[in-house]
């Protein structure tokens, strides 16, 4: 490859400056003993990750400890009727399997190692969440402890191969306490392995063994401290980062109070981070910096750098750049402060030299005016340079460096040798490929070019700014048909700039005019001068056939470690036990091998032995010498001579058929075992529960006191030995619900019949006054049956007059207000398509605003446009406009026709009673059941306002505008009126497939909560969804059942009024109570805060429904416990409670933490942050994030309880149950 000349390293089509970069941290994980990696490590900085990738924007594959997993590996079949609740396993399917029965076959249970009392207890320590302490020295088979890991693998491989065999006999089979004791034990055995396993580095068997507890016994693995997090670990080595995410948040909502939150912070964050969703990552990244425990997996300075570059990839640079730059100035300021020179790699050089190549990178992305741009890059080059000086083997900062110079046409020679510097030291980079791609292309080296970008291709195959150069290159040779398909592929990847990849793919397409008659010609002899190869010829050029070569043996190579496993387990000299040699034994005795091979080190190392070695090698030699054509000498070092310091001294085997007999007897024993007797031992506590939840069981009677409650919480901290627990402590992550599976013969059915997936829709219309108010009516929508419903008549038969809500009513009441307008794409309501008129669950609806006067004129205007169009059609098609409206209908059409975006004005908040008196008022003729804030609406107990919810919110439409797919917040039920004139179309899903909908948007790769989503129909009846369908006309109410996904579009110009109610019962607060808890686990804020609403509730109503009553009572008890203890904590800790009322505000709401958003109920952790400025703010927190921040050190930390003892005991003592029906009017 040879370059003469000049080129200027970018495109028209796609500006390569845009492409997000997989890996851009920026920094690693930390690794002090880098030295003794077991392969190769980059030479960057002393940090690597747990994998050993990079996790900046410099990633060198062939250098790393654990190479990415690449798809070519062949998975082994997986375990069947094995599912894992919340995680997702498509997406581990190329993932290295291990197959029980093979391994279990090579498990020699003939040389079974034993372990001493110390060993024993150490070896019942192990676990993931040891991960730092082992993998700090890199290499497992120099970790001080290997023999301990070895033993204890071998161990624990017997042990499950002999319970596998019991659990083969038909003694075990037939007997089911004797089968559960005997999965208890595998399970005991199997989690054991997984985590030493894991500590061993042995990924593909911790996959395994992690995957195998999973389906012996899910509530124990949620009890191990370290399941979760070891799993976690598995996922994020293999880049499976959902996975990752989602063993991660379980861990964190299992364990919030762990030492290891702050490390499980940064690896969601880099999770989240890979999966492009900055927002989510920023949010862990700045959790894991606001702790003050430090992290293993990022030091506070790479978090910092971590949370800018989140700022740069979400589109946030000039904040990305001052965050860059002030560290970089500290940077600095702390190199020069030291006393002696920086040292070349250590973390203060390395951190700089991140920071700089960043920093550098940040100032390219730029986009500057012409005249000024220049300046922008020669600051970039300036930072790169020095960051090149500070790590010279940095290959990103060669890619960073070639991309400033190939701005320049003069310097394009400069930006090539730059470009091979980041390829000799990072060949599998695709941007590099690109770019020098783009250089040939310029120099007008077609054939180079080619070559370049087949390899940007080939490393990653949805790289769509190669795919779109590629296609200019065949494009400039003539070459259509190539050409064409290169757009095509482009268009599939995600491409930033779509719209002229789909014009140059129109001309194409119209130009070829591909027909059955042209494609059998091909463009092949289009033009007679073709010089480059057909593009399925390409791939067999040298240069890209050289790399395939490489990185297929190099995935050859990867394939084969995770089938050997660690090397440590190859290791059969740390199985040998070592015992005291027998001082008075006789001379003509004869020494055994492992004495000969210890006797040749102590007489080649003479003059290093102390005197207890001098003594052990005299009484050796006083033994007679083995027979050398039958010994085998195991590999010792100095390491291995004892120190006098060691229980045993020379080697010899242990008799392993006793070893193997003394393990089985011990199993049996343990299965013998009572179960009550093996759980009496009490679970060690701490001094508050490392997990509450409003759901956990309950360990006293509903009709405890408040003193009795107080007084046994009180203990928990106080005396902690006479602690008797109010609540279950281990509580196992929250699942949503699950839909009843559907038979063989409903399968068949619906594949041969769709449309049967279609459930009717319950529609109830409502003739009069008298009908509206029937507490039947109410029964039947408030019912756990009740998914969604369509009430017709209602509003004419209470006479509202919905022309309140109108559009003109709106410009004349508040004309200048500010609403959210959404941009959208037209499409129709079982339709939903990307930018390449490809089927697609992603919606696209870009937030925007607007003033309510603007809006009104745009809908005013497309209603006139479309009169137009349709009296347009009409005069010119005649006869044939019917014929047309109804083929425009088929599915498909918008697939070929450019997307029309449209506008869609929501969220317009309606609450003001002093803006909206007339229409607040109106609603007030609705049944009490559905109206906003009436009596049996428990959000209208909250006590503050939540838009939307408690509040009502209009939405002015055109048609085909969207609400995308959604679960209402804490699955509260909704009430939505069509105000008119035009329709809209409902799709709905039940409550009780809610897990499926997450399952196909993990599959899309959607984020359930946080996405924007539309539903495919036809996907949904596949996999034996119901599915609800239908019209909502002016003036209908639609009743949204609790937990119902559902979504809207408009086929009209209409309005829409909506709002949140809280039927009072039992199935809507145990819904509410499950999603609280889910969210959790999510990280998601829960607009409703469900301890303060039933204190709230138990405050106001009187309870008349057992089942309601039992509910409320059951979380004032946790609650009521929960708040003691935190109190008490807070005393021991030396803090003063301060009592500060809680604000009656009603446009105010309940605290919340500030790091990890979970209610903050009553008592309140307050930080003032930056006291010394005039503008400070106070922040809130939980009583976890508080202790990770030390509150108890902090003066600035304050401790507020909004609500005395005194008062909850009063209302815990009130909220009883009556059976006097008359004292609550459900329907009034």
């Amino acid at each position: 490859m040879s370059l003469n000349g000049s080129g200027d390293g970018n495109r028209e089509l796609i500006d390569s400056r845009m492409i997000k970069q997989e890996n851009e941290d920026g920094v690693n994980e930390k690794s002090p003993n880098q030295s003794n990696q077991a392969q190769d490590t980059t030479a960057l900085t002393p940090k690597s990750n747990a994998s050993g990738e990079r996790e900046g924007v410099v990633v060198k594959k062939e250098e790393t400890q654990e190479p990415d997993y690449m798809q070519s590996y062949q998975p082994l079949p997986k375990e069947e009727g094995f599912k894992v609740p919340g995680i997702k396993y498509e997406d581990d399917e190329d993932l290295p399997e291990i197959v029980w029965s093979e391994w279990m076959q090579k498990t020699d249970t003939i040389r079974i190692p034993d372990l001493n009392a110390k060993q024993k207890k150490r070896s019942e320590e192990l676990s993931s969440l040891l991960w730092q302490e082992f993998y700090n020295n890199g290499d497992p088979t120099t970790h001080p402890e290997r023999e301990i890991l070895y033993r204890t693998f071998k161990i624990r491989e017997a042990e499950v191969s002999y319970i596998q065999e019991k659990l083969g006999t038909d003694e075990v089979k037939k007997d089911p306490i004797k089968l559960k004791k005997w999965n208890h034990l595998l399970f005991k055995s199997m989690i054991s392995m997984a985590h030493v396993t894991l500590l061993g580095q042995d990924w593909g068997r911790a996959h395994a063994a992690f995957k195998l507890c999973f389906r012996l016994d899910q509530e124990a693995f949620g009890k191990d401290p370290g399941a979760y997090y070891g799993f976690g670990l598995v996922y994020y080595h293999f880049k499976k980062f959902k996975l990752a995410v989602e063993a991660f948040t379980t861990q964190l909502y299992l364990f919030p109070d762990s030492d290891l939150v702050p490390d499980i912070h940064c690896r969601l964050g880099s999770s989240y981070k890979h999966r492009e969703q900055y927002a989510l990552a920023l949010k862990h990244y700045t959790a894991a910096f606001a702790d003050q425990r430090e992290a293993w997996f990022h030091s506070k300075t790479q978090l910092r750098i971590c949370i800018a570059l989140c700022h740069s990839l979400s589109g946030d640079l000039q904040k990305a750049y001052d965050d860059l730059k002030r560290l970089e100035v500290e940077l600095a300021n702390q190199l020069q402060s030291l006393s002696g020179p920086p040292i070349p790699g250590s973390p203060l050089f390395s951190d700089r030299a991140t920071v700089l190549r960043e920093l550098g990178w940040v100032c390219y992305q730029f986009d500057n005016p012409q005249e000024t741009r220049h300046q922008k890059l020669e600051e970039a080059e300036r930072y790169l340079i020095q960051s090149r000086d500070l790590e010279p083997n940095h290959g990103k900062t060669y890619y960073y460096l070639g991309r400033c110079y190939g701005e320049n046409k003069q310097r394009a020679h400069d930006a090539f040798l730059h470009y091979r510097q980041a390829i000799d030291k990072s060949e599998g980079d695709a941007d590099t490929w690109c770019s020098i791609g783009l250089l040939y292309q310029d120099q007008n080296q077609p054939m180079d070019a080619l070559q370049a970008f087949i390899c940007a291709v080939e490393l990653n195959p949805e790289h769509s700014p190669a795919w779109t150069n590629l296609g200019q290159l065949y494009l400039q040779q003539h070459q259509f048909q190539d050409a064409l398909q290169c757009f095509k592929n482009a268009l599939q990847h995600n491409p930033v700039c779509p719209a002229p990849l789909k014009q140059h793919i129109a001309i194409l397409e119209r130009e070829l005019n591909i027909s059955s008659a042209h494609s059998q010609a091909g463009n092949r002899s289009v033009a007679p001068g073709v010089k480059l190869p057909i593009l399925q010829e390409a791939w067999k050029q040298p240069i890209p056939s050289e790399l395939r070569q490489r990185q297929n043996e190099a995935n050859l190579l990867k394939q084969f470690r995770y089938r050997e496993g660690s090397p440590l387990w190859k290791m059969a000299e740390l199985g040998v036990t070592r015992k005291r040699p027998k001082l008075e034994q006789d001379e003509g005795d004869e020494m055994n091998a492992e004495q000969a091979a210890l006797c040749g080190i102590l007489d080649m190392n003479k003059q290093h032995l102390d005197e207890n070695s001098k003594n052990i090698h005299h009484q050796l030699l006083k033994l007679k010498k083995p027979n050398l054509e039958r010994t085998t000498v195991s590999p010792m070092t100095m390491d291995d001579l004892p120190t006098g310091e060691e229980e045993y001294y020379p080697m010899h085997l242990a008799s392993t058929s006793d070893a193997y007999s003394h393990l089985k007897h011990k199993l049996d024993l343990e299965a013998e075992k009572d179960e009550e007797v093996e759980n009496e031992e009490k679970p060690r506590l701490h001094r508050l529960p490392h997990k509450f939840s409003l759901m956990a069981p309950l360990r006293v009677k509903l009709e405890t006191s408040a003193e009795e409650i107080l007084s046994m919480a009180s203990k928990r901290i106080d005396c902690a030995e006479k602690y008797v627990p109010i609540f279950e402590e281990e509580v196992p992550p929250p699942e949503p619900p699950r839909a009843p599976q559907i038979t063989i013969d409903e399968k068949n059915k619906l594949t041969k019949y769709p449309e049967a997936g279609y459930r009717q829709t319950p529609l109830i219309t409502v003739e009069s006054r008298a009908e509206a108010q029937l507490t039947s009516l109410q029964q039947f929508l408030q019912s756990s049956n009740c998914s969604i419903a369509s009430v017709r008549g209602l509003t004419s038969a209470l006479k509202m007059d919905l022309s309140l809500f109108s559009t003109k009513t709106l410009m004349e009441l508040i004309p200048d207000q500010t609403i959210e307008v959404r941009t959208q794409y037209r499409m129709r309501g079982d339709q939903n398509v990307n930018h390449a008129g490809e089927a697609t669950w992603e919606f696209f609806s870009a937030p925007g605003s607007a003033k309510v006067i603007d809006y009104a004129q745009y809908q005013a205007q497309t209603f006139k446009y479309c009169l137009k169009e349709e009296e347009e059609k009409l005069r010119k098609n005649g006869a044939k406009y019917g014929q047309i409206v109804q083929e425009s209908g088929k599915k498909g059409v918008y697939a070929s026709e450019p997307l029309r975006q449209i506008k869609f004005g929501t969220n317009i908040d309606v609450s003001d009673s002093n803006k909206f008196p007339k229409q607040l008022k109106e609603l007030q003729k609705l049944p009490g059941f559905c109206r906003p804030g009436g009596a049996s609406d428990m959000l209208s107990h909250l006590g503050y306002t939540i838009l939307g919810m408690n509040t009502v919110q209009m939405y002015m439409k055109v048609p085909q505008a969207r609400t995308p797919a959604h679960i209402e917040n804490n699955c509260f039920a909704s009430v939505n009126i069509n105000i008119g004139p035009g329709d809209c179309e409902w799709f709905a899903v039940p409550y009780e497939n809610w897990a499926d909908m997450k399952r196909l948007c993990d599959e899309h790769k959607i984020d359930f909560l946080r996405g924007s989503w539309w539903p495919d129909l036809d996907q949904l009846l596949r996999e034996g969804i119901p599915v609800y369908r239908f019209t909502q006309k002016a003036g209908d109410v639609v009743w949204v059942g609790p937990g119902c996904v559902h979504w809207v579009q408009a086929t009209g110009w209409c309005n829409n009024i909506a709002w949140n109610v809280g039927p009072l019962t039992s199935f809507q607060l145990e819904v509410s109570l499950i999603s609280y808890e889910w969210n959790k686990k999510q990280l998601y804020n829960s607009l409703v805060p469900m301890q303060l609403l039933c204190w709230q509730l138990a405050k106001n109503i009187q309870f008349t429904v057992p089942s309601v009553w039992q509910m409320v009572r059951g979380v004032l008890i946790r609650s009521l416990a929960y708040c003691k203890m935190i109190a008490k904590y807070v005393e021991s800790c030396g803090k003063v409670i301060k009592y500060q009322p809680r604000q009656s505000d009603p446009k105010g709401r309940e605290p919340t933490c500030v790091i990890c958003e979970v209610e903050v109920f009553n008592i309140l952790f307050v930080k003032q942050e930056n006291p010394e400025k005039s503008d400070s703010v106070y922040f809130n927190y939980c009583v976890n994030c508080a202790r990770k921040k030390k509150f108890h050190k902090d003066e600035s930390f304050y401790v507020l309880q909004q609500i005395t003892f005194d008062e909850l005991i009063a209302i815990y003592d009130k909220c009883q149950l009556t059976y006097n029906s008359k004292k609550l009017n459900l329907v009034a």
